[in-house]
C-alpha cells in the first residue's frame, strides 16, 4: 500500500491505516505517546516508527506496539499530493448515489434480509416480509409520503401507522 503527501496528516489522529485512527485502535499507545499530533512524515521515517512514550513498555504494551508495526509494514511513503477517497464507494469517488444510501440507512445493511430468500415459505411471504424489513409496506404513514394524505392514523387506535406500530404497538 502507498500513502501520499502524509506532511499534513497527523500519525496517530488521521485515518492512515483503516476508516478509523490508530489513536482509536491504539488508544493504550496513544495515551503514552509524548508526540501525539505528530505528522506521518515525521513519525515514519524511512522503515522505522519513530515515536517516544512518556512509560517504559510492559509485557503487554510490547506486544501492542507489535502489532501496530506490523500492521503500517507495508506502507511506504510518496512526495505525491493526497488524493481524497470517498470511503462509502468502492471506486474511491464521490457519488449522490453513495451519499444518499448512507444518510438514509446510515449505510446498516440488515444481515437477516438475504435469509428471507433462503426460507422455504411461499413467495408472497418472502416478498411481504422483505417489504416489511425494508419499510416499504404500505402503511397509512408511507402512503402520505406517495401522495396527499391527510390522515395517517390506525383504524384500529387513532395512533400514526406505522410498521412498528402495526406489528408491534397496535392493540
Amino acid at each position: 500500500m502507498e500513502t501520499r503527501g502524509w506532511e499534513k496528516c497527523s500519525f496517530l489522529v488521521g485515518q492512515i491505516v483503516c476508516d478509523c485512527s490508530l489513536a482509536s485502535l491504539f488508544w493504550d499507545l496513544y495515551s503514552i505517546c509524548n508526540e501525539p499530533t505528530a505528522t506521518v512524515a515525521e513519525v515514519v521515517v524511512g522503515d522505522e516508527i519513530r515515536l517516544s512514550f512518556r512509560l517504559c513498555f510492559s509485557s503487554p504494551m510490547m506486544c501492542r506496539w507489535l502489532e501496530l508495526c506490523r500492521l503500517l509494514g507495508p506502507i511506504s511513503l510518496s512526495c505525491c499530493m493526497d488524493k481524497p477517497v470517498w470511503s462509502l464507494a468502492a471506486c474511491g469517488q464521490y457519488s449522490a448515489k453513495t451519499f444518499y444510501r448512507r444518510v438514509n440507512d446510515g449505510g446498516v445493511r440488515m444481515p437477516h434480509l438475504a435469509a428471507i430468500w433462503k426460507i422455504q415459505i411461499p413467495g408472497q411471504v418472502q416478498v411481504f416480509l422483505w417489504l416489511l424489513a425494508q419499510n416499504r409496506l404500505l402503511t397509512r404513514e408511507n402512503l402520505a409520503k406517495r401522495r396527499n394524505m391527510s390522515d395517517q392514523t390506525c383504524l384500529f387506535c387513532l395512533e400514526i401507522e406505522t410498521n412498528h406500530h402495526l406489528f408491534f404497538d397496535c392493540w
